[in-house]
């Protein structure tokens, strides 16, 4: 039973860290296009298959990372957890 506790919890750690890999790529992928001057919807990331999700995943590093920064004066550092949230 214990090291089915402790798969569980690798799991939710690989879950945790691929969200925030992904996030962090496309809003990479969004500084990219702005330093470049090219619009989101005319350049997709060259590594990652069409589909749906992956044309929406910047787009909503967009809208998190803005909500993070609306909420940042008012929560100050609890805004982040928001993160951790999304993540899990």
């Amino acid at each position: 039973m214990l090291f089915w506790n402790q798969a569980e919890a690798i799991e939710k750690n690989i879950k945790v860290s691929r969200w925030f890999n992904c996030f962090l790529t496309f809003y990479l992928f969004i500084i990219r296009c702005a330093i470049a001057q090219v619009s989101i919807e005319n350049r997709q990331p060259a590594y990652t298959k069409e589909s749906s999700q992956n044309r929406r995943a910047p787009k909503m590093a967009i809208i998190v990372n803005s909500i993070i920064n609306k909420l940042l004066p008012k929560w100050d550092l609890k805004a982040k957890s928001i993160y951790l949230a999304l993540a899990s």
